[in-house]
């Protein structure tokens, strides 16, 4: 049996990715995620003009690159799971549905 907190969210993460269904095929979602990608490749242009010898700024300049390259990773995927999960219904919600199809 699933407890009222995690009905709730699951409902909220299926409301919140049929929202993202609405976007991510959009021109504007193609401009975020180049905005989003352009702020890693920055990151990482950044490391690569620091004198290999220069340890504490390589290492400080490295963590900020791969932290933006996984940060974009990360959202795109969340994205791209809140959508695929939104197209199954909640089981909760699953007879409300059913009686507004009737």
């Amino acid at each position: 049996m699933i407890s009222p907190v995690d009905e709730l969210e699951d409902i909220s993460a299926w409301e919140r990715g049929k929202e993202l269904r609405s976007i991510i095929n959009t021109q504007g979602w193609e401009i975020l995620c180049d905005t989003l990608k352009a702020y890693a490749d920055k990151a990482v242009e950044d490391l690569l003009r620091i004198p290999a010898g220069d340890n504490d700024r390589v290492l400080a300049a490295h963590a900020a690159a791969s932290a933006a390259a996984q940060i974009v990773r990360n959202f795109k995927e969340d994205v791209e799971t809140a959508v695929q999960n939104s197209y199954r219904i909640p089981e909760s919600l699953k007879p409300i549905v059913a009686l507004g199809q009737q």
